[in-house]
C-alpha cells in the first residue's frame, strides 16, 4: 500500500503533464531544480528582486485566471436542446460536460483545474435519491398527516408538517452534492476532497435556521458564516486542510444595511401619512407605489451582501501555508451582472424571435404541403382550429396544426436555450472570472507540499442535491 512519502506530490510536473497522476502509475523521473516558472499569462505574478533572484517563497504572490475555453455556450445551448428532447435524460451529462469546461478553465499557477465526474454517475445516484426519498416522504407524510388530524381538526397542519419534513435533508444533500464535486477535482493530479460530515451539517444547519428565524433573519450571516466555516473546514487540496478563519460579525456588517434601511423605509412612510393625514387606502396607494424603487434598492443590497460575504470569507482562509486575500468589487460585480442580463435579454428576444418565425413559418408551410392546401388556407384553417370554427375541416385543420404546433414548441426550447446559454456566457463566465482575478495567493508554492489523496467513491454523485434543488451548478 502507498505511504505518503510515495505519493506524488503537486509540483511532480513532469508525472502530472505526462497523465502519471494515479496511485498506480510507474515511478516518474524526480523533478528537475529549476526556479519559479513563468508563462505569458502569468509574467505579472512571479517577482524577481533588482539582483535578478527570485523572491523567497513566503513572499510570491500570485492569482487564479479564468481563461474561457469558448466551448459553454455551445454545451449550454444544444444541453438544453437535448435534455428536453430526452425528457430530462441527458441533463446529468450537460451538467457534467459544463462542470468540466469551467473547471479546465481556472488557472492555478498556469495550470488548470480538472473535472472527473461522469454523467452516468450522476444519474444513477439521482435515480437511487429519487427512490429512497419516495419512500421517505410517503411515510413520513402518511405518520405527519395522521398525527395532524388528531391535533388539528382537518389535518392541515400535518399537511404543513410533511413539507417541513423534507427541510432537513436539504442541509444534508447539500454537504453530500459540494462533498461529491470537491471529490471530482483535481489539479496537477492532486484529487480535492472533503471530510464526511454531511449528518452533523445537517443537525447544526437546523439549529442555525431556528435560531435566524427567531431572530426574525437577524442571525443569517451567524447561518453564512458557521456553514461555510464548516464546510471549508473539512475540506483539501490533496493532504492540505483549508482553514476558514474570522467571524460571522464580519459578515454582519453586510447584513445589517437591510434592517437600516428597513427601518428607514417604515419611518419614511409613517411620516408621509402622519404629515399627509393619508387614510388606509392612501397608505396602501404609496407603499404601491414604493414597491419598486424599493425591490431594486434590496436587490443591490443583496448583491453587495454575497460579494462582501464571498470578499470576506476568503479574506480569511487559507491552504496549508498558502493565505489568501481578496479585493472583489461590489460595484465590478453589480454592473457585470445588470449589463449581462440586459444583453441576454435583448439577445434572447432577437434570437428567439428569428427561430420564432423560421419554425413556425416553416411548420405552416410543412402543414400546407401535407394537408394539400395553399400557404393561406394552412393559416386558416390553423387559426380555425384554435378558434373552435366549426366550419374549418377538421381532418384537414388539425393535419396542418402539427407542424405548426410543433414548430412553436421547438421555438420555446430554442428560446429557453439561448437565454441559458447567453446567461452563461455573459453573466456567470465574467463573474467567475471577476472572483478569480479578486483572489490573491501569498505563498502559492506552500501547495508544493500537497500529498496525494486516495480516490473516493461517488457515492449518490450529489443525487440528492439534484432530486432537491440545492445541487452545486446541477440546475438550469
Amino acid at each position: 500500500m502507498a505511504t505518503d512519502a510515495d505519493m506524488p506530490r503537486s509540483w511532480d510536473l513532469e508525472r502530472f503533464r505526462t497523465g502519471q497522476s494515479s496511485l498506480n502509475d510507474e515511478p516518474a523521473p524526480a523533478p528537475k531544480k529549476v526556479p519559479f516558472r513563468t508563462s505569458a499569462a502569468h509574467e505579472e505574478e512571479i517577482q524577481e528582486r533588482d539582483d535578478g533572484e527570485w523572491l523567497a517563497p513566503a513572499q510570491r504572490k500570485s492569482r487564479p485566471r479564468y481563461v474561457d475555453g469558448g466551448r459553454v455556450f455551445w454545451i449550454a445551448f444544444f444541453g438544453v436542446i437535448v435534455s428536453t428532447i430526452t425528457l430530462g435524460l441527458y441533463r446529468f451529462w450537460m451538467v457534467t460536460n459544463l462542470r468540466r469546461e469551467i473547471a479546465g478553465s481556472v488557472r492555478l499557477e498556469g495550470d488548470p483545474l480538472e473535472y472527473t465526474g461522469t454523467g452516468i454517475e450522476k444519474l444513477i445516484g439521482f435515480l437511487v435519491a429519487v427512490a429512497l426519498l419516495a419512500v421517505y416522504l410517503s411515510i413520513a407524510q402518511l405518520l405527519l398527516v395522521f398525527a395532524g388530524a388528531a391535533i388539528f381538526e382537518f389535518g392541515q397542519g400535518g399537511l404543513f408538517a410533511a413539507a417541513i419534513a423534507s427541510l432537513p435533508f436539504l442541509f444534508w444533500a447539500q454537504y453530500r452534492g459540494r462533498a461529491y464535486v470537491m471529490s471530482r477535482l483535481r489539479w496537477r493530479g492532486i484529487r480535492f476532497g472533503m471530510d464526511p460530515g454531511a449528518l452533523t451539517f445537517m443537525g447544526l444547519s437546523l439549529l442555525w435556521l431556528v435560531a435566524t428565524i427567531v431572530t426574525l433573519g437577524l442571525l443569517y450571516p451567524y447561518m453564512h458564516f458557521k456553514q461555510a466555516q464548516f464546510m471549508a473546514n473539512r475540506s483539501y487540496v490533496g493532504s492540505l486542510r483549508v482553514t476558514q478563519g474570522g467571524s460571522w460579525l464580519g459578515l454582519l456588517s453586510y447584513w445589517i444595511w437591510f434592517y437600516i434601511l428597513s427601518g428607514l423605509g417604515f419611518l419614511f412612510v409613517w411620516g408621509v401619512s402622519e404629515e399627509m393625514k393619508l387614510g388606509g387606502e392612501g397608505i396602501s396607494l404609496m407603499i404601491a407605489l414604493l414597491v419598486f424603487p424599493a425591490a431594486l434598492i434590496f436587490g443591490i443590497m443583496f448583491v453587495n451582501y454575497n460579494t462582501g460575504a464571498f470578499r470576506y470569507l476568503w479574506d480569511n482562509r487559507s491552504v496549508g501555508g498558502v493565505t489568501m486575500e481578496c479585493d472583489l468589487s461590489t460595484g465590478s460585480v453589480l454592473g457585470r451582472y445588470i449589463s449581462g442580463t440586459v444583453t441576454t435579454s435583448i439577445l434572447t428576444t432577437i434570437f428567439g424571435s428569428i427561430g420564432g418565425l423560421v419554425f413556425i413559418f416553416g411548420g405552416i408551410w410543412l402543414s400546407s404541403a401535407l394537408g394539400g392546401l395553399e400557404f393561406e388556407e394552412a393559416i386558416a384553417a390553423l387559426v380555425g382550429l384554435f378558434n373552435g370554427d366549426e366550419e374549418a375541416p377538421p381532418l384537414t385543420a388539425l393535419l396542418a396544426s402539427v407542424p405548426a404546433v410543433i414548430g412553436g414548441f421547438l421555438t420555446y426550447i430554442m428560446g429557453f436555450a439561448v437565454s441559458y446559454a447567453f446567461t452563461m456566457v455573459l453573466v456567470f463566465q465574467p463573474i467567475l472570472a471577476m472572483k478569480c482575478d479578486a483572489i490573491l495567493l501569498r505563498n502559492p508554492g506552500g501547495f508544493d507540499r500537497a500529498k496525494q489523496r486516495s480516490a473516493k467513491d461517488a457515492g449518490d454523485a450529489g443525487g440528492f442535491a439534484t432530486a432537491l434543488g440545492v445541487d452545486i451548478g446541477g440546475g438550469i
